[in-house]
């Protein structure tokens, strides 16, 4: 995978349909904000700083809220949710609310 979108379970070789919801939300922040959400925090190989501080790397994501719809910002962070387990399912990311409306 890109390293810009490897879930953080990931580089614990631990890898499942979560990690696929990760990388969704990693595509769709991109194309909302056309840049990704830790990409700042990017070596030049594309490996990411410090990846076992997920939880405070995750707390550095930018969300700004201009003309953004609150459904779609609750959307990303329950996709870019660093513990796998903590993550929004597939099953919840059908029925989200910006998802049916």
């Amino acid at each position: 995978g890109t390293p810009g979108y490897l879930a953080p379970e990931c580089y614990l070789f631990k890898i499942g349909y979560c990690s696929d919801l990760w990388s969704l939300g990693c595509l769709l922040y991109k194309l909302l904000f056309r840049t990704g959400p830790l990409d700042e925090y990017l070596c030049t190989n594309g490996q990411i700083i410090n990846y076992c501080d997920w939880e405070i790397l995750t707390l550095y994501i930018k969300y700004p809220r201009k003309y953004i719809h609150s459904s779609y910002i609750q959307l990303l962070k329950k996709l870019l949710e660093p513990y796998h387990k903590d993550r929004i399912t597939m099953d919840e990311l059908i029925k989200h609310p910006f998802i049916i409306e």
